[in-house]
């Protein structure tokens, strides 16, 4: 699941489609507002509400 348009600069994939381990670590956690009531987010990470670049 791939997804990306002329005007992006960057795709953007499903990163359960990947079949190696990542060196990348998470930094930070997008779109917060929608995760399930009951989904608590226990690491020290920043959490944003939407994307970072929406938030202004």
């Amino acid at each position: 699941m791939i997804s990306e348009a002329d005007a992006w600069e960057a795709v953007y994939f499903s990163a359960g489609t990947l079949d190696t381990p990542l060196d990348q670590k998470p930094t930070y956690h997008i779109w917060v507002r929608s995760k399930a009531p009951w989904y608590e987010i226990l690491d020290e990470l920043p959490q944003h509400a939407t994307y970072p670049d929406n938030e202004g």
